[in-house]
Formats: structure tokens, sequence, C-alpha cells
């Protein structure tokens, strides 16, 4: 799996076939949440779904805020890396996707009680309702304590990058005991939802 290289983002095209990517867009230190680049490879590996890595610490620009003076430069190619995705899988037509997609964001927290993944979803902004359910559905029907919207909505930049109805974008906040002692089953189970996403919407 060979990375093509930008400013401040390696991201991989991916199989045309599988309509989603997966990305880690504070994967650099410092303050880099760990694990999730090796997440991403892993997912990609497995899946060949599309995928998007930051480079350049969160610290100095984080691409998941409005753009400003300090972070205009990986703000905006930030968007122009998910068009080039769109435009390879050929799912784009007059600025609006013409099949569903799955993004998905994974980041990471600190270990709460009893949650292992909190779903942000923008209060449903990000996503469609039955996506989201059945994403939801798939997290807990493996043994995942699951919250949406309780801990963090996800950015609200997201919806900036939204490209019409049927871009299906989820912030993934992992647990550090999900990361750290569930770390293959999470790439497993992630990959799976990728992979039935792609067979049962697109």
């Amino acid at each position: 799996m060979k990375y093509l290289i930008k400013s401040h983002f390696k991201y991989y095209l991916g199989d045309k076939n599988i309509h989603c990517h997966v990305e880690a867009l504070h994967a650099a230190p410092p303050g880099a949440d760990l694990l999730t680049e090796k997440l991403v490879d892993e997912i990609t590996s497995k899946t060949n779904c599309s995928a998007i890595i930051a480079t350049t610490s969160r610290k100095i620009a984080d691409a998941n805020r409005p753009v400003d003076k300090s972070n205009k430069e990986v703000v905006l190619e930030y968007p122009k890396i998910i068009t080039e995705i769109f435009n390879h899988l050929e799912i784009k037509k007059n600025g609006q996707l013409v099949k569903p997609y799955l993004h998905l964001s994974l980041h990471g927290m600190k270990d709460r009680p009893e949650i292992d993944i909190n779903v942000g979803t923008g209060d449903g902004e990000f996503c469609q309702s039955h996506i989201k359910n059945w994403l939801v559905k798939k997290l807990i029907d493996n043994h995942l304590n699951v919250v949406v919207d309780k801990i963090f909505t996800g950015a609200d930049s997201l919806n900036e990058i939204k490209a019409g109805l049927l871009h299906n974008i989820f912030a993934i906040e992992l647990s550090h005991n999900v990361r750290f002692n569930h770390f293959p089953q999470i790439v497993d189970i992630l990959s799976l939802i990728i992979l039935e996403f792609n067979q049962t919407f697109s």
C-alpha cells in the first residue's frame, strides 16, 4: 500500500469499488491520538478502502477546525484530498455524491466508565439516520459500549466538507482501553463495517 504525499497529509486512493475512507486527522505528534494512524493502516490493508492521515500535528494546525490564519493551509488541503478521492471513485456529480459514502474519522479519547466508543454525528447533521442506526447497532452487536453524541458531537467544520445527503460522516472516538488492549478486535470490527456498508448501501 503506497501513500500519496501532500504538504500536511498522506493519503491512499483505494479500491474504486469501496465507497469509504477512514482517516486519522490527529495522528502526528505532539498531541497525537495514539494508535489512530496504525488503525488506519491496518483497516486500509484489510479493506483496500481510501485513507487520509495527517502528517502535521494538530498543535500546529488542526484540519478539524474552521479556517483561520494559522491553519489555513492545512484546512484547505484536507477537502481537496477528499475531492480527489471522490473523483477517483467516480461517485460525485455537480458537487454532490450520487452513491452512499462512509467517512470514518478516528480519534482517541481517555477512558470513561462503561464507554468504549463515542460516535459523533453532529447531533445527526453529519449522516443519514438509517446509516447511523445501522452503524451503531453493528458496534453494539460486537459487544462494545457505545454512546452517540454524548461526549463529543464531532467538529462543526465537518459540515463544511459534507458533499450532500449521501456523505455519511462519523467521528469515532475510541477509548484508550479499546485502542491499546483491543486493537486487533477494533480493526476487525471497523473493517467488517466498511465492507458490509459497501455491500448493503452502495
